[in-house]
């Protein structure tokens, strides 16, 4: 009877979050539908990184229709600009929300499980990060090494 109610209370935080991402994407689609192109160009302007996640969102829905929009919402941070883009390119509403429900019922639900996981796991987790301390802090560390190496090599090219 407990494990039922738990699952129900999941399940409940699991419908209500889709429903308030997808509120959230209603809104950024009417601000992108609306006031498009002059607001993908101010937040084109703040960043390159923002004027080419814009750029990449436009292909991409220009190519492959309203399945991008689905992948996309798997995506973190085109999950932001999709929306912009697909109003400010007038896509169909309606298939803009299926696509949209689709993958954001995806990502919630992965990442609420995952939330709950880690949770649930809590305590063996902080046996892991104790006992093997040194090495989690010498693999983080390595790893900024290497992407910071990266990003110079990168960049004097």
């Amino acid at each position: 009877m407990i494990q039922n109610a738990y699952l129900d209370e999941i399940w409940g935080i699991i419908i209500v979050s889709i429903i308030v991402s997808l509120i959230m994407c209603i809104a950024l689609y009417c601000a992108g539908y609306y006031g498009g192109s002059v607001l993908l160009d101010k937040l084109s302007k703040k960043s390159n990184k923002c004027k080419n996640g814009i750029e990449f969102s436009q292909k991409i829905i220009e190519r492959h229709g309203i399945i991008s929009i689905t992948v996309a919402r798997l995506i973190p941070f085109s999950r932001t600009y999709i929306s912009l883009v697909a109003g400010s390119l007038k896509c169909n509403f309606y298939s803009y929300i299926i696509g949209s429900s689709l993958g954001i019922s995806v990502w919630n639900i992965i990442a609420i499980k995952l939330g709950i996981t880690i949770f649930d796991n809590m305590s063996f987790l902080k046996d892991i990060s104790t006992n093997y301390k040194i090495l989690i802090l010498i693999f983080v560390n390595v790893s900024i090494i290497v992407l910071l190496v990266r990003k110079y090599i990168i960049k004097k090219r």
